[in-house]
């Protein structure tokens, strides 16, 4: 870009590829049962995947994150949080969903109100 016959400002020929996705979302209801999480993670997964064949990207590590409302105290209040390395990068949705359905065995706790998932 030119001012006066004067270039200021570079242009970038080639957006810079990211370094993580993230799907996250919370829920409009408390969830209790480990089906419906897997449900979730499946889809988060899946969606997640889509957006990394669309920038042609592949992913060597996941991680899961799942919390209760920090505003309702008489909650058992909890947080969790796992990542797992891949054993090779992929994009490939069976992949990632296999690893993500074993850390969400891992992180979900019964009887534990989740309202979201990262």
């Amino acid at each position: 870009m030119e001012l006066k016959g004067y270039s200021c400002i570079g242009l970038e020929q080639q957006p810079k590829t990211k370094k993580q996705i993230v799907v996250s979302r919370t829920f409009s209801k408390k969830v209790r049962d480990l089906e419906f999480m897997n449900e979730a993670v499946s889809d988060y997964a899946s969606r997640a995947c889509e957006k990394l064949r669309k920038e042609n990207q592949y992913c060597k590590m996941i991680s899961i994150f799942m919390r209760t409302n920090y505003f309702r105290k008489q909650d058992k209040q909890y947080h969790g949080f796992r990542s797992c390395q891949l054993f090779a990068p992929t994009n490939d949705t069976r992949d990632v969903l296999n690893a993500a359905r074993q850390l969400t065995r891992q992180v979900f706790r019964e009887n534990t109100n989740f309202v979201k998932l990262v």
